[in-house]
């Protein structure tokens, strides 16, 4: 079977296994809206509900939970 790049890279980004280099730091603050584009939870969206060094709790709201994400883990998008 052909495998696609762009197959790989979702099944990449879904595993976590990126390149760290590439994470950009973002400034969030409660309430600002996210897009998680990587791990367990990617292209879930939701609003931050605290932060604490680089873990930023937020809250998913297709699912209706709160998560942890280490930011220096995981790739974020401010919306």
């Amino acid at each position: 079977a052909i495998v696609k790049q762009q197959e790989i890279d979702l099944i990449k980004n879904m595993l976590n296994d990126f390149e760290h280099d590439a994470l950009e730091e973002i400034d969030v603050k409660t309430a600002d809206r996210l897009r998680i584009t990587s791990g367990v939870f990617i292209n879930q969206e939701g609003e931050v509900v605290s932060t604490q060094g680089k873990t930023v709790v937020v809250r998913l709201e297709s699912m209706n939970i709160c998560v942890a994400i280490d930011s220096s883990k995981n790739k974020l998008m401010k919306l």
